[in-house]
């Protein structure tokens, strides 16, 4: 699975360049796209990592128990 957080000011490509290694990857896969996330969601950067930057917990939640 392949979650990418959009960040539209980061880059003057448009948001759909994030999903490029989803789409350039083989075999079966799953895509989740997040807009308006923060950058550090929780449980990406270590399997037990806790910080994030994003300020609606329903969303940190869903991240946590999706990855």
């Amino acid at each position: 699975m392949m979650c990418t957080a959009v960040i539209t000011h980061l880059t003057v490509q448009g948001w759909e360049w994030h999903a490029d290694p989803y789409h350039l990857a083989p075999g079966p896969k799953s895509l989740l796209t997040l807009f308006d996330a923060g950058h550090m969601l929780g449980g990406i950067s270590g399997d037990d990592a806790a910080e994030t930057t994003d300020e609606n917990p329903e969303r940190v939640t869903a991240i946590q128990q999706l990855t």
